[in-house]
C-alpha cells in the first residue's frame, strides 16, 4: 500500500521541486510585430515599435532597447512599468538622431524587448535586427 501512495504521490511532490510556489513561469509569447527582421529604414524615416506580450503570470513591465550592433551603442532605452498578463508595446524611434549623423554605411541595429518576470530582476527577451542606412 505504502508504495501505491509513493508511486501516485511522487510526480506531485517532484513538480514542487522542479518548480517551486511562487517562481513566475516563462513568458508563453512574446511577439514583436515591427520592425520586421531586416526591414530597411532611411534616415529620418519613424520605426514604429509594436510587440504584444502574453504570459500564465502577471508581468511587472518591459524594456525596450535599440543598439547598434558593432559598437554596442545604445540608442535608445525605455522602461514601461506595468502589471498584467497581456502587455502591448507601442512605441516610436526616429532614426536622425547625433547617432545617424555619423554614419558612413549602413549599420545593423537590434531591438530587444525584455520582460520582466519579477521585481528581483527576472528577464526573457526576444530580439530582431534592422538596417539604418546613412
Amino acid at each position: 500500500m505504502a508504495y501505491l501512495m509513493l508511486f501516485f504521490l511522487l510526480p506531485f511532490f517532484t513538480s514542487f521541486q522542479n518548480h517551486p510556489v511562487g517562481t513566475p513561469s516563462t513568458v508563453s509569447e512574446v511577439t514583436i510585430h515591427s520592425p520586421a527582421e531586416g526591414a530597411v529604414y532611411q534616415k529620418g524615416d519613424t520605426i514604429s515599435i509594436s510587440a504584444s506580450i502574453k504570459a500564465q503570470v502577471t508581468l511587472h513591465g518591459y524594456d525596450i532597447t535599440l543598439r547598434d550592433v558593432a559598437t554596442g551603442t545604445q540608442l535608445y532605452f525605455r522602461h514601461i512599468h506595468v502589471h498584467s498578463n497581456n502587455l502591448t508595446v507601442d512605441q516610436q524611434w526616429v532614426h536622425n538622431q547625433n547617432w545617424s549623423n555619423e554614419l558612413t554605411e549602413a549599420a545593423e541595429v537590434e531591438l530587444e524587448v525584455a520582460v520582466a518576470l519579477d521585481h528581483a530582476g527576472t528577464k526573457e527577451s526576444t530580439k530582431v535586427r534592422f538596417k539604418c542606412m546613412p
